[in-house]
């Protein structure tokens, strides 16, 4: 792997955060829609106001589902992540926190600038010569 391509997959546990996240959201606001529904406001009478709560379960479920998966994908990931920088003889400590920092907590360059205290241009070098330390080995899926 090139120290692009290792970025990409070092960059996979952002993107399934991102994901879950998104989902937790689409729970939240369906939530939000049975709790408190858009009644009409015209003053005119509409019945007992009773609703069939078979389309709210289903998609709840289904939503719940995707969640599900996306945090066992997202707890995959960063196990690999976490296992390869672990793994990684040849990387200093300072090299293991940007790359954590960056890939597991998630964290912005300025975010990072003020935790170690270096310039940004340092921290990237780091980054740099971390990645292209790292011993990717992709996994095999099994079917």
């Amino acid at each position: 792997m090139n120290a692009e391509q290792k970025k990409e997959w070092l960059s996979r546990y952002r993107q399934a955060r991102y994901a879950e996240q998104e989902i937790a959201l689409e729970i939240e606001q369906l939530e939000g829609q049975f709790i408190m529904p858009a009644r009409p406001l015209d003053g005119m009478p509409h019945g007992s106001g009773g609703t069939d709560l078979s389309g709210f379960a289903a998609a709840y479920d289904k939503l719940r589902s995707q969640l599900m998966r996306q945090y066992d994908r997202r707890l995959e990931i960063y196990r690999e992540i976490v296992d390869v920088i672990e793994r990684s003889t040849g990387l200093n400590e300072t090299e293991r926190s940007v790359l954590r920092y960056r890939y597991i907590l998630c964290m912005s360059w300025e975010d990072i600038v003020e935790q170690i205290h270096m310039e940004r241009s340092w921290i990237l070098r780091i980054r740099n010569n971390a990645v292209d330390k790292l011993s990717i080995k992709k996994r095999q899926k099994t079917t």
